[in-house]
């Protein structure tokens, strides 16, 4: 009814009810271990439901080196509400090129109570002290949800890494030994209330706020060198950070359809407050060497920042959808967001007698600055027969307004002033071409604005040998965008293949403009440049081999960029190719035993145009083997091998890395209600973090030292009885 968008096929819709018996009740499940190694690892959650109601509660406590939080745990906790977080202010008027401006931030203040529940392992020694409820209603015209989440995490973490930069005749390459200390408090609540006034008019309220709380320290050492040899300067750093914010964030939306199909009103706004504050302390000693290798000079750095940002985003959209004929729809709409932020940072400088702190004008800042974005267009969609059509084009519309000062004005006084608009058209085809073939092609023409840590003229001095510098006159970049996709299944057979492409090339794209010294050390600035170009394709197939008992997953992608960097003031133009193939088999030869092999391996193939000779391939391989058996009696077994290849010839570069988990687990109780397990992690105690990338005019490579062997022994009591099946649970 809503976008008058057909299927080749007769679709049906059964209306599926409870009877009301199976409409209250409750589930929960709760887990405690303790092993070596000092770990421990506390779960629970809990789940009751009526035909109104429902509540839930979860808990975690562990250091473990993770979050503790599944998949399965999302969705018992966040009930009816698990697909339904409005982020980006689209409740079911957007989708393709009436985007709905919402929230560009992905700052840890920012994000959402569903953040936690996928945050990965990034490495170290990370602790976690989790804790949630979430309750929603639904009854006849009126939804309400609302959710409450702590978060208490740390983590300890050692990284060691080698960087090398490539300059016009020589390397620049700087060795690093970072340690980082990470401690966070985060309060989230969010609440949702919807209420139909009618079948065809609905009102939806929305109130989300936190509170976080969040400390780094982060030390170690640096040491430059040119062309692997001659050592240029080294640095031993201290930076600390103890940050505070608070976010309100609100919205109201009003939806009407009407009785004619396709025909249809939205209109929404939201308004969004932060408020951040942020001291620092940022110490160096850097020690600089002449061609002999010994020092000639040393710069001490001991500055004290002290970081106060305020900002407010209003958002507005409108959408007015209306069908011309049984075939044909029009759609207008209107985007409008407005986003402000007003920030000071003073910088003062430790006194050569250190008991005095003396303020820096030339580095400290006072900011205004002020972004509005307007689109507005319309659209012409053409539906018959499941197929598609959509033709449109809008006007966007960006203003960068703003002042940036010293609090000294005589010395720095920077007002910005700048208006761009662009012109946007856009083509979408989506449609059935047969009743399990799928196809959808579509190009779009978009503008995004620089974000304001891009814009901001502050000096960053965290790390002494990379500096960086926001640039006051960066302007919007424009992004041209072609995608295609196409899936087919034979449903009887269990078979489906799947394909798709995508190509962007931007205008205006920000980069980076370094200027490198006798030093080696690098000052950054963001810039703009024409040419940048990506493209990425994939294609899947998946199959059974023995039906139920054997099946096969391949998929294989291909990703190609063009980027490019000034590197004192030389540019250099990087062309990057990566190859990904995979397969996953699944053996399940009978209800007590299951088999899953899987193998992916990259090829990242980087070409420089400054310094042919630095050409490299990065080759990534992971092998992963899982087995799962039922013995009888509830006694069951799990183990599983995970295997890594890390290898890059050009640097010497090949780590191998197996990882061997295994656990021995029994389930009893009446109904399976208790599970006694014996865990072993890591057997080899081989576990290490490995990160190999290439970049513009730079390739990296990272070890990140990780919790490694352990043994856990662990009880856990469900309520309604542990689940019995050897078979991975698949969510797609």
């Amino acid at each position: 009814m809503l976008t008058g968008k057909s299927t080749a096929s007769e679709e049906k819709t059964m209306n599926v009810e409870l009877k009301e018996e199976f409409k209250k009740g409750g589930f929960g499940k709760v887990t405690v271990g303790g092993g070596s190694m000092s770990r421990g690892d506390l779960k629970g959650n809990y789940n009751k439901f009526d035909s109104k109601n429902q509540i839930s509660f979860v808990g975690i406590a562990n250091n473990t080196g993770r979050n503790g939080l599944s998949w399965d745990d999302y969705q018992d906790f966040m009930g009816s509400k698990s697909w339904d977080d409005n982020s980006n202010y689209d409740y079911g008027f957007g989708g393709g090129f009436m985007r709905y401006f919402g929230s560009s931030s992905s700052s840890n203040l920012e994000s959402k109570v569903s953040d936690a529940f996928f945050s990965g392992n990034n490495g170290g020694f990370p602790t976690n002290i989790i804790g949630g409820v979430n309750y929603n209603y639904d009854h006849k015209k009126q939804k309400f949800s609302g959710r409450y989440f702590f978060q208490n995490t740390g983590n300890e973490k050692e990284v060691f890494t080698d960087t090398r930069t490539f300059l016009t005749d020589f390397t620049q390459d700087n060795n690093k030994y970072n340690k980082d200390n990470k401690g966070s408090i985060n309060h989230r609540t969010e609440t949702k209330y919807q209420y139909d006034i009618d079948s065809l008019l609905t009102v939806i309220a929305t109130l989300d706020a936190a509170i976080v709380n969040a400390d780094n320290t982060s030390e170690g050492t640096s040491t430059l060198r040119r062309d692997e040899i001659l050592r240029t300067s080294s640095s031993t750093y201290k930076n600390t950070s103890d940050l505070s914010g608070r976010l309100l964030n609100t919205s109201l939306l009003f939806r009407k359809k009407f009785r004619k199909a396709g025909r249809a009103i939205g209109i929404n706004a939201s308004y969004l407050k932060t408020d951040i504050y942020d001291d620092q302390k940022r110490f160096s000693d850097n020690y600089f060497y002449n061609i002999a290798g010994t020092p000639d000079s040393i710069k001490i750095i001991r500055q004290y920042n002290n970081d106060t940002l305020d900002k407010y985003v209003i958002k507005a959209n409108a959408m007015f959808s209306e069908p011309l004929s049984k075939k044909l729809f029009l759609k207008v709409f209107y985007n409008f967001s407005s986003r402000n932020e007003n920030g000071v940072r003073i910088v003062n400088d430790e006194s050569l007698n250190g008991f005095e702190r003396v303020r820096n004008d030339l580095l400290s800042r006072i900011y205004e600055n002020k972004i509005v974005n307007q689109r507005s267009g319309s659209s012409l969609t053409f539906s018959s027969n499941g197929q598609n059509f959509t033709v449109g084009g809008a006007y966007q519309q960006v203003n960068l307004n703003g002042k940036y000062e010293s609090p000294n004005p005589l010395l720095v006084y920077d007002p910005v002033n700048n208006k761009f608009s662009r012109w946007l058209p856009y083509f979408e085809y989506n449609g059935s071409l047969s009743r399990n073939t799928w196809l959808n092609f579509d190009y779009e023409k978009s503008a995004n604005e620089p974000s304001i840590e891009n814009l901001l003229p502050v000096v960053d001095f965290s790390n002494p040998q990379y500096i960086t510098e926001g640039n006051p006159d960066l302007i919007p970049t424009l992004n041209h965008q072609a995608g295609i996709w196409f899936n087919h299944s034979w449903p009887a057979d269990a078979i489906r293949i799947n394909g798709n492409a995508r190509y962007t090339y931007y205008e205006d794209q920000i980069i980076t403009s370094q200027i490198v010294d006798e030093n080696l050390i690098t000052r950054s600035k963001p810039i703009n440049y024409d040419g940048g170009t990506q493209f990425w394709t994939s294609a899947g197939f998946s199959f059974p081999i023995k039906r139920n008992k054997l099946k096969m997953r391949t998929n294989i992608s291909r990703s190609v960029g063009k980027s490019f960097a000034f590197v004192n003031n030389a540019l250099n133009k990087t062309n990057t190719e990566r190859w990904s193939p995979s397969v996953n088999i699944d053996i399940t030869p009978s209800e007590k035993t299951a088999i899953y092999v899987s193998s992916n391996i990259s090829f990242t193939t980087t070409e420089y145009d400054i310094n042919t000779s630095q050409n490299q391939t990065i080759i990534n391989q992971n092998y992963n083997v899982d087995f799962n058996t039922n013995f009888g009696k509830g006694w069951f077994w799990n183990s599983s091998l995970r295997y890594s290849i890390f290898k890059n010839e050009r640097f010497g570069i090949e780590q191998n890395i197996p990882i061997i988990n295994l656990s021995l687990y029994k389930q009893f109780l009446k109904g399976n209600k208790g599970e006694i397990r014996l865990a072993l992690y890591d057997a080899l105690n081989k576990n290490i973090q490995i990160n190999q990338s290439t970049s513009v005019s730079r390739v990296f490579d990272s070890r990140t030292l990780s919790l490694a062997r352990y043994v856990m022994l662990s009880f856990s009591y469900n309520i309604k009885g542990m689940k019995t099946s050897v078979a991975k649970t698949e969510h797609w």
